[in-house]
């Protein structure tokens, strides 16, 4: 009786054991699954970045004219009002979150919800987008042919290293 009793002990302690270690495992997984797409964004926020403030440092090594300099101040301080005018203010992000954070905690996940707001999410960030690419082309509407060659050249230089 001893023995059977041992070895029924044995066997439910490595069950439980091997149970688990197989949860953690897959707890470990879900967590990478995670952190990959935190990365991922924050990535492409980085690269958008080093884009954005590489175009305007080749800008700089360019001999600009004086009217261009100021056009192209003109066309910044455009740009930073029509994207501040459409960046979402402190009380729609906070409306963003406490949204998402209610979608998490819910009972039953919201398909239809998440969506939208996902929706929302890349409105805003294609509308920043835009922005910028509209910045860009104008301040490049400003340069001469010599310039454009020139930027171009710096361009194709850093994608070389």
């Amino acid at each position: 009786m001893k023995l059977t009793s041992l070895v029924t002990t044995l066997l439910l302690a490595s069950g439980l054991s091997l149970t688990s270690m197989a949860m953690a495992d897959v707890d470990k997984s879900e967590n990478k699954k995670a952190e990959s797409s935190h990365d991922n964004q924050h990535n492409t926020r980085h690269r958008q970045h080093k884009e954005r403030t590489m175009f305007m440092h080749h800008l700089r090594s360019l001999d600009l004219s004086t009217s261009q300099n100021e056009q192209v101040k003109l066309l910044m301080q455009q740009y930073k009002a029509d994207s501040k005018s459409q960046r979402a203010n402190k009380a729609q992000r906070t409306q963003m979150q406490t949204a998402i954070k209610q979608l998490m905690q819910a009972d039953y996940f919201d398909q239809a919800q998440a969506e939208q707001l996902v929706n929302q999410q890349q409105m805003q960030q294609k509308q920043q987008q835009l922005l910028r690419l509209k910045l860009q082309y104008d301040v490049l509407q400003l340069l001469t042919p010599e310039q454009k060659e020139y930027l171009a050249a710096l361009k194709s230089s850093r994608k070389h290293h």
